[in-house]
C-alpha cells in the first residue's frame, strides 16, 4: 500500500470465482493466507499499523496516533456495508441489516456459488417466488457443485429474508435494481480467460485478447455476456488459472 493507501505491488492477481473468503491466488501465502480474499480488511490494518510505528517518532501524542490508526476500523465498516448494501439493493443499511448481511455472506461462503453469477441472478430474482426449490434453482447456474440438503435450507431461508428485507425498501423496486446493477460486475476478466488470452497470443492470435480488452473498459455491462458463465472444470487446478506465483 502506498501512503495514500492504494495498492502498489499486485503480485500474483485474480478476482474471486467462487465466493471462497480464504482463496488467495498466491502459492507463497498459502500456509497462512495472510493476504487472503476475507483477510483484506484485516491485513490493511495491518500494513497502517506498520506505518504508524514508522511515523510515531514524529508524532508527539502517541495516543493520538493510536486512536487514528483504531478510526480505520470504524471508517472501514462503514463502507463496507454501505457497499454490500449497494450490491443487495438495500434503500440504506439500517443498524438490524448488519446481522443480515453477516448471516448473507456466512452463507455464500459455505455455498461458495460463482460470486459474479450470483449477484447478477440476484438482481433478477422474483419477489413472489416462496417455494424452497423455486429459489435455490434460481441460482443453479452459479453452482460449481450440487448442495448439500443443509446448504440448499441455509440458502432458502437467507434468500427468505433477503425478499422480506427488500419489499421493506423505502425505495422503489426499479431503484433498487439500478443500485445493483451499479454496483455488481456482470464481466470480471477471470484467470482461465487470461490463460486462453496468452495461449493464442502465443499463436498469433489476438481476437480474445481484443475482447477482453474491450470488456474490461465495460464490466458492468451486458455487451460482452458471451464470457458471463462459470470458471470451467480444467480450470480449478491448472497452473496460471487458479494459483500463481510471484514469478509468474
Amino acid at each position: 500500500m502506498s501512503i495514500i493507501g492504494l495498492t502498489i505491488d499486485y503480485g500474483p492477481y485474480s478476482f474471486l470465482d467462487d465466493y471462497n473468503p480464504g482463496f488467495t491466488p498466491n502459492t507463497t501465502d498459502l500456509p497462512g493466507r495472510r493476504y487472503a480474499f476475507g483477510r483484506q480488511a484485516a491485513i490493511a490494518f495491518w500494513n497502517l499499523g506498520r506505518l504508524a510505528d514508522a511515523i510515531s517518532s514524529l508524532v508527539p501524542d502517541r495516543e493520538e496516533l493510536a486512536a487514528a490508526l483504531e478510526g480505520y476500523k470504524e471508517v472501514y465498516w462503514k463502507q463496507y456495508y454501505y457497499m454490500m448494501g449497494n450490491k443487495l439493493g438495500l434503500d440504506q443499511v439500517y443498524t438490524e441489516d448488519i446481522d443480515f448481511i453477516d448471516d448473507f455472506e456466512q452463507v455464500l461462503s459455505s455455498v461458495k456459488p460463482d460470486m459474479t453469477l450470483f449477484y447478477q441472478l440476484l438482481i433478477d430474482l422474483s419477489l413472489e417466488l416462496k417455494d424452497e426449490k423455486e429459489i435455490v434453482n434460481h441460482f443453479k447456474d452459479s453452482y460449481y457443485r450440487a448442495l448439500l440438503p443443509e446448504e440448499s435450507k441455509a440458502l432458502y431461508h437467507v434468500l427468505q429474508a433477503y425478499i422480506e428485507r427488500i419489499k421493506s425498501n423505502s425505495c422503489s423496486r426499479e431503484e433498487s435494481i439500478l443500485k445493483m446493477k451499479k454496483a455488481n460486475p456482470r464481466f470480471i476478466l477471470r484467470n482461465y480467460l487470461l490463460y486462453e488470452a496468452i495461449d493464442a497470443l502465443t499463436s498469433g492470435d489476438n481476437t480474445l485478447f481484443l475482447k477482453l480488452q474491450e470488456a474490461i473498459k465495460e464490466p458492468y455491462s451486458d455487451k460482452f455476456d458471451e464470457f458471463f458463465k462459470r470458471r470451467p472444470d480444467w480450470a480449478t487446478r491448472r497452473p496460471g488459472c487458479s494459483m500463481l506465483s510471484c514469478s509468474s
